[in-house]
This record gives C-alpha cells, sequence and structure tokens, in this order.
C-alpha cells in the first residue's frame, strides 16, 4: 500500500509552489482582532492605505499614523494633499480615537516658494526623550508625470521632524533629508524615486530605510542611509535589497515599514501582483542593516493570508503590514487594505512571535486576481482527500502540464492564460461541480457537472494509470468514469474573490521528478527590464511558445526559481551574441548565441543536483545583442 502524506501538514510546506504572481498557500498563524477596520478612508482621501503602529515606550499605548490619499494616488494642485491622520487606543488596540493630522498648517522648506504639503506615509521611534519621525513628501505641483523627472521644477523625497509627545505636535526640520533629484540610485537611471522610510535608532548612529521605485521598469528596492543625528546631514543612500544581485531575490516586492525586534530589523514585503497574496520578510542584524551584506531572506512565503472580510476585499493593499513586537512575546500588525468600493482600510492582527506558522492547514487567496499553486512532484496515479471550506471558486488540478508565468510585465501581473491550461480539473464553484478536460490552448470541455450543498468540502478522488477517475464528496459518489491517462503536477486554483482554506491534503500515490515550465515573462519581472527595449515572436519551440529578443547589443535577464535544476531555453540567429551564465552568483559557463541564419529556441543550459531552495539564474550579455525563451524548473523532493 502507498504511503499517505498530508500535504495540508505545516512540515509539507516546502513542497508547495509560491511565487509573487501566482500567489501563496500561507500557513500563517496570524489572527484577526476584534473590531476591525479601526479606519476607513473617506472622500476626499478614500485611499488611506498605509500605516504604522507605534508602541509608545514612555506614556504606554499604541499609536496608528495613517497615511492618506485621494482615490488612484492623485497628485497635483486642484486635489487634496495626501497626509498622514495620528490614531491612539488605551486600552491594547480594542478602541481608537482620532487626533488629528501629523502635521497641521501650510509648510515649506527653507528658501522655497511653493509649498510640501504632500506627506502621506511616516514612521516614528522615540529616543532620547523624544519622538522622531521620518515623512515622505512632495511638492504641492507634482504630479505623476513629473515626479520622476530629474529636471521638473518640483521635487519629492524624505523627510525629518520631532515632537515631544507621540501625537505631536511635530516640527518639521527646515531641510529634507533626502531629494529625489539630488540623490540617484547606484543603477541609472532605473531607480528614481525615494519613497516610503523607517527610521532607526542604532547603538551609536541612526538608520533610514528608504523604499525606492523605477517607473515603467517595475522594479522596487530598499535604501539605507545613517547620520550622527536625526535631520543629518545623511550619507548618500546605498541600496541593500533589489533585483539586481544575482541572488535569489522574488519581483514585485515593496518593502515599508520595517521594524525591530531581538536586535534585528526586520522588513517585511508584499508582492504588488493582482492577487496582493504573496509575502516575503528580510532582516539584518541591525547595527549591520546598512550594508546589503548583512541582509538575508528570512521568510519566503506563509507570512499572510486573507480573510473572507470586507476591508480585505483586496488583501493587503498598499504596502505592508507595520509591526511592533509587545512583552508578551506577541507580534501585533497593521495592515491596510480595501473594501468593495475602493476605499482604504486599516485593521489590526497579532501572532505569536514565536510561532509564525499553524500546525496544520493553510489558506489559497484569489483576491482582485486568481490563485494557483502546485505540488512540486509529479503524478500518474494517485488517490486523493480534501478537507477545506470554499468561498467562491476552486479548481483541483491534475496532470497539469500547462506553462506559469504572469499575463504582463507590470504591477498588476496577473497568471498567464497558459497557467491553467494543459490539465484535468475538477471545479467546485457554489452549488455545483463540474469535470473539465483543459487544452494546451486553455480551451475547456465539460465531461461531467452535478450540484452539492455546504460550503465545508470533504472530497475524494481515485485517479488510476489507465484514466479511471471516481469523484466523491462526504463518502457519495459524484461520479466515475475514463478521463486522459497522463502524469502530471496536482494543484489548487482559486478564482478571483475567492478563498480556499484547506485542512487535509492527503495523497497516496508514487511522486515522480517534477518539471515547471516558466515564460520569458517572468525574468523580465525579476531583472526589471524596460519592456520597450525588447521584440517578442512567436516560437512554438519555447516554453511558453514565444521568445524575446532585445534591440540593441548588452543586456541582463535574471531568473528566480526554486527547485533542484534549471533548464534555459533561447533562439540563435544573425546579430545575437555570446552570453555568460552565473548561477546563484557564480559564474558557470557561456554560451554563443550567433548564428548565420535565425534558429527556433533549443535548450542552451542544463544544471541539475542542485540544492532544493531558491536559485538564480543571471544572463549576461559579453558580445551582441541577448536574447530568451522560457525556462524549466526541475524538482525531486525526498
Amino acid at each position: 500500500m502507498l504511503p499517505l502524506v498530508d500535504y495540508a501538514e505545516v512540515a509539507r510546506r516546502e513542497a508547495w509552489l509560491r511565487h509573487p504572481v501566482l500567489g501563496d498557500p500561507s500557513f500563517d498563524a496570524f489572527v484577526r482582532r476584534a473590531g476591525n477596520p479601526v479606519y476607513r478612508g473617506t472622500p476626499p482621501r478614500e485611499w488611506a492605505v498605509n500605516g504604522f503602529l507605534f508602541d509608545d515606550p514612555q506614556g504606554g499605548g499604541l499609536f496608528a499614523y495613517v497615511g492618506r490619499y485621494p482615490r488612484d494616488y492623485k497628485f497635483g494642485l486642484g486635489h487634496a494633499p495626501s497626509d498622514c491622520v495620528v490614531l491612539r487606543s488605551r486600552d491594547d488596540g480594542r478602541s481608537w480615537e482620532e487626533l488629528g493630522p501629523v502635521f497641521a498648517g501650510s509648510f515649506a522648506f527653507a528658501g522655497e516658494k511653493g509649498g510640501a504639503n504632500v506627506a502621506p506615509d511616516v514612521s516614528v521611534v522615540c529616543a532620547d526623550g523624544r519622538y522622531h519621525l521620518a515623512y515622505d513628501w512632495a511638492h504641492d505641483a507634482v504630479t505623476w508625470d513629473t515626479v520622476f523627472s530629474p529636471t521638473a521644477v518640483c521635487d519629492s523625497g524624505v523627510g525629518y521632524a520631532w515632537a515631544e509627545r507621540p501625537e505631536g505636535p511635530y516640527h518639521r526640520h527646515p531641510e529634507p533629508i533626502l531629494r529625489n533629484h539630488r540623490h540617484v540610485g547606484p543603477v541609472p537611471g532605473k531607480y528614481r524615486r525615494l519613497y516610503a522610510s523607517t527610521l532607526l535608532r542604532r547603538e551609536h548612529d541612526w538608520l533610514l530605510l528608504t523604499l525606492a521605485d523605477s517607473a515603467q521598469r517595475f522594479a522596487w528596492g530598499l535604501y539605507a542611509a545613517t547620520a550622527a543625528e536625526p535631520r543629518g546631514p545623511w550619507s548618500d543612500p546605498q541600496l541593500v535589497l533589489s533585483l539586481e544581485g544575482d541572488t535569489f531575490h522574488p519581483a514585485l516586492m515593496e518593502f515599508f515599514p520595517a521594524f525591530t525586534h531581538d536586535g534585528f530589523v526586520h522588513a517585511p514585503a508584499t508582492s504588488v501582483a493582482l492577487n496582493r497574496n504573496f509575502q516575503c520578510l528580510w532582516r539584518a542584524p541591525l547595527e549591520a542593516a546598512h550594508d546589503a551584506a548583512g541582509w538575508t531572506l528570512h521568510q519566503h512565503g506563509s507570512l499572510w493570508h486573507a480573510e473572507d472580510r470586507p476591508e480585505e476585499h483586496d488583501g493587503i493593499w498598499g504596502q505592508t503590514f507595520s509591526g511592533t513586537v509587545d512583552a508578551e512575546g506577541r507580534l501585533r500588525v497593521l495592515f491596510p487594505g480595501r473594501d468593495p468600493a475602493g476605499r482604504g482600510t486599516i485593521s489590526l492582527a497579532e501572532r505569536p512571535w514565536s510561532r509564525p506558522l499553524r500546525e496544520r492547514g493553510f489558506v489559497l487567496n484569489g483576491c482582485a486576481g486568481p490563485g494557483l499553486t502546485f505540488i512540486r512532484q509529479t503524478y500518474g496515479s494517485f488517490s486523493l482527500r480534501v478537507a477545506c471550506a470554499l468561498k467562491g471558486t476552486a479548481r483541483l488540478l491534475w496532470g497539469w502540464r500547462g506553462v506559469l508565468g504572469p499575463d504582463r510585465h507590470g504591477a498588476d501581473a496577473a497568471l498567464h492564460t497558459l497557467a491553467g491550461a494543459d490539465c484535468l480539473a475538477w471545479e467546485w464553484r457554489g452549488e455545483g461541480w463540474r469535470l473539465l478536460q483543459i487544452d494546451a490552448g486553455g480551451g475547456e470541455v465539460e465531461l461531467a457537472h452535478g450540484a452539492w450543498t455546504a460550503p465545508a468540502r470533504e472530497l475524494e478522488m481515485q485517479v488510476a494509470a489507465s484514466g479511471a477517475t471516481r469523484l466523491l464528496a462526504a463518502g457519495t459518489e459524484l461520479w466515475t468514469g475514463v478521463t486522459t491517462a497522463r502524469a502530471g503536477h496536482i494543484g489548487l486554483w482559486v478564482e478571483p474573490r475567492s478563498r480556499l482554506e484547506v485542512t487535509t491534503f492527503a495523497l497516496a500515490g508514487t511522486g515522480f521528478p517534477g518539471v515547471m515550465r516558466w515564460h520569458w515573462r517572468d525574468a523580465f519581472l525579476a531583472t526589471g527590464v524596460l519592456a520597450s527595449d525588447w521584440t517578442t515572436r512567436s516560437d512554438p519551440m519555447s516554453p511558453g511558445g514565444e521568445v524575446a529578443v532585445r534591440h540593441e547589443p548588452g543586456g541582463r535577464l535574471k531568473w528566480n526559481f526554486y527547485g533542484t535544476g534549471v533548464r534555459w531555453w533561447a533562439p540563435r540567429g544573425p546579430g545575437l551574441g555570446r552570453v555568460r551564465l552565473k548561477l546563484d552568483g557564480r559564474a558557470c559557463t557561456e554560451v554563443d548565441l550567433q548564428a548565420p541564419a535565425e534558429a527556433p529556441a533549443a535548450m542552451v543550459f542544463n544544471c541539475e543536483g542542485l540544492s532544493d531552495g531558491g536559485h538564480a539564474l543571471v544572463i549576461e550579455a559579453i558580445s551582441g545583442r541577448l536574447a530568451t525563451g522560457g525556462l524549466e524548473v526541475m524538482d525531486f523532493l525526498p
């Protein structure tokens, strides 16, 4: 008899695929506080979508500093300037009172005629008997057309203020800490706007951790600067976390705010893909956090899940959660979201700091976009028992041989149309179910359907090597018949606005090494390229059926992958050149893509026997133009 493995046990967490665009089967242990949301945006600042949670060490009480924006992050004259409002709780977060804006009245920096009253996001630290605050600022006339321009008259950046009490009044320093027109990142022309800062006190100096974005490259980085005094002068900011390194770093991650505990600074980050259902946690020793070498990826996924609540309609939306660890060892967090009307919300949750994961069960969310995960091995014949609770629509996929990746290069990226293709699917929806055959192009044929009741499901599936299939619910047979006999991955798909909580996923079968194919767009996200620098064309030999070719000589691409082996596919042709490949930061080989005539994509690099975990494959042009097809990732889990 084949052994039974329950993939809903936390010990099996790493057997599931998680990815910034696909989503995350999260085993996190966060529990919501009663009374959520504690704040909801109203016109003219509907988007209350960022916040900072502060536990006052001097006077006691919790404080929430809520960043408020007009809808669609509108900037410029004619719109209400983004601001920050202070909330206070005297009863451990059970009730809150609004104390007013952080800054009152109009303000201009020394020597400037134009105001700088756009100031939405802040962080606060208590030191030397005072409360010190770092904040975003922008000139009143800044717009999205000028905010990235180094020649525009209007500017933005990071400012400093102080107060005698956590609620203020705060006194703004007459000079900003950072100006975006003056402080250009180390990657010329890429990271162009510093915003969203965490101010931290260290033993002998001050540390500023500041998020940066890159406009149409859709890359985000975290910068560090130091100063002897919080008002400055500050060192030039240095990039400490980003896509630019040659090691594993998930894409589309925004960092703000960070928090400290037990000698470390922790930087949670949320993917800005459409489903908003993937988070990571980086950390560094506080005294070494100014150096990129001090940072490590501490937790990859299983950091957060969305509940079926109106204030979490879009999952975490805005930045990431803001945390503080109390004397009892609770990690209390403030987190932003949006409700069905598109208004920003601020809510609270908590978990034991020492127990970040639940012992059993995970949640797979589809918020604005669908969510998808797979067991990283393949199966032919198997039996499966699933206990779950569902809101919305979900599918159990098996025999899957599709192609993973984003549907486009950018924020709000969703799943590629091929991600749910080339498989069999048992769909659960409302009061009914369907059995589907899905071809390699995504076309669906319904094989059977039926009805059922109750949102909690006790499901069973038996699939033989011959394709003989049996479906049961709560011990009652729903369907028996023959489907296409095929080996492939077993996975779960949730539609937008759906939530699947799985408490049992008990699988009996013989697992084989898996191969997952990835579209080249995933490398675009992992590198932060400018998509307009590339041309694409159809190529049926490449995973995903397309290749991308850079217009000009040079270029760099990076693939992040989770597995034990990798195969890179690329075309050859005139004008293409020689490329250097690095795996996890080490040069491993060179490949010549030059050819007298255009040739379809072929496997040009193969590496197996890697340790299981996150890896990075970097491809750099040595001469000529760079081109890429898709990627194949191999997995063998003991």
